[in-house]
């Protein structure tokens, strides 16, 4: 069977949309300054991750109610790069305590959204290379995550001195 999306005009099957309505691509990147015996060093945080969601509400409660509620899984990555991998690798292994700089493993997450208000929970997997744990990057933690989305109306001028502006520009160009 098929369903059509009410928005898109985008047909599905029911079938797949039973487990997955969509996929994902995300990537964050930071920079920091990390101080080891007395050296400053530039690292680079890295966090990409894809994969699929599923969404509770229907699509017409959804957008009516501009909200939503999710629960996705993905194959995610973090690296630790910039100075820290480039300079001096050596320094890489005395600070975390292995030469590994990127770590693959499956996040699932759990999201919802009022308005313009996205909140997620993360719960990233990430897997242990050369069998060495990192506290705060290989297996698991709990991350939270709370973002703005979508725009809102900004005035800057009243629809008068909009007028007034435009009518003064057509009568410079001889309109």
């Amino acid at each position: 069977k098929e369903k059509t999306d009410s928005m898109t005009g985008i047909t599905k099957e029911t079938i797949p949309s039973i487990i997955f309505d969509g996929m994902f691509l995300r990537f964050y990147g930071s920079n920091a300054h990390w101080t080891y015996n007395g050296d400053d060093v530039s690292v680079t945080a890295l966090h990409f991750k894809a994969g699929l969601f599923h969404e509770f509400l229907p699509d017409n409660v959804a957008r009516s109610s501009n909200s939503s509620i999710m629960l996705g899984v993905a194959l995610g990555m973090r690296a630790a790069t910039g100075d820290i991998r480039s300079n001096d690798s050596a320094l890489l292994q005395e600070i975390l305590g292995t030469s590994k700089g990127t770590y693959w493993g499956v996040d699932a997450m759990f999201g919802v959204k009022f308005n313009n208000i996205r909140a997620e929970f993360i719960i990233p997997f990430i897997f242990k290379n050369d069998k060495t744990s990192i506290l705060g990057l290989t297996d698991t933690q709990f991350m939270t995550q709370v973002r703005f989305i979508g725009g809102f109306p900004l005035r800057l001028q009243s629809d008068e001195a909009i007028r007034k502006s435009v009518d003064t520009q057509m009568t410079k160009m001889g309109m």
